[in-house]
């Protein structure tokens, strides 16, 4: 059962280091307002489709 509590522990510390990165990326793309930036993280992200669709709207 430690083990187990300590998966949990280890999880949530996961999880918040991964919002934090996240809100960092997004601070980031509206401080430089890049669209080459946003289109890379699109690549990385494989939603090539979505931001083409997104491209077209703007």
């Amino acid at each position: 059962m430690e083990s187990w509590e300590l998966n949990e522990v280890e999880r949530q510390v996961f999880q918040v280091d991964f919002k934090s990165l996240f809100w960092v990326l997004i601070a980031l793309t509206a401080f430089f307002r890049s669209r080459d930036l946003l289109f890379m993280l699109c690549k990385i992200m494989d939603y090539k489709k979505e931001c083409e669709n997104n491209k077209e709207s703007q």
